[in-house]
């Protein structure tokens, strides 16, 4: 994924990124800004090990929002305890979105 999906995107817009520029100038504050992708929707399709389709009966199972809220967590545990672009084991995570990527917000929680 590329910066336009925080510009360009439904539930998304630039003012995520000037709020990011405002916080680093006026607070000094390292702002990090992410936008995950559903997967299944897009170009997010799982690869299995075994070759099968991602989009087999079986593999289906993965398209939901429990498996969502998953990878969500999976990746703040990630990006904080690796390091991802700085990030320290005191660093706050705020998730935000309207419409679906609000519930999956709400939920995170």
């Amino acid at each position: 994924l590329t910066r336009h999906v925080l510009v360009d995107s439904v539930h998304c817009s630039g003012d995520m990124l000037e709020l990011a520029s405002l916080l680093h100038i006026q607070y000094g504050l390292d702002v990090h800004l992410y936008a995950l992708e559903h997967r299944y929707y897009g170009q997010s399709y799982p690869e299995f090990e075994d070759g099968t389709s991602p989009v087999s009966n079986a593999n289906l199972r993965y398209l939901s929002s429990r498996q969502a809220l998953a990878d969500m967590a999976h990746f703040v545990s990630t990006a904080i305890h690796q390091g991802e672009g700085g990030a320290e084991s005191n660093t706050r995570v705020i998730t935000f979105g309207g419409s679906y990527p609000g519930m999956m917000s709400a939920w995170s929680r």
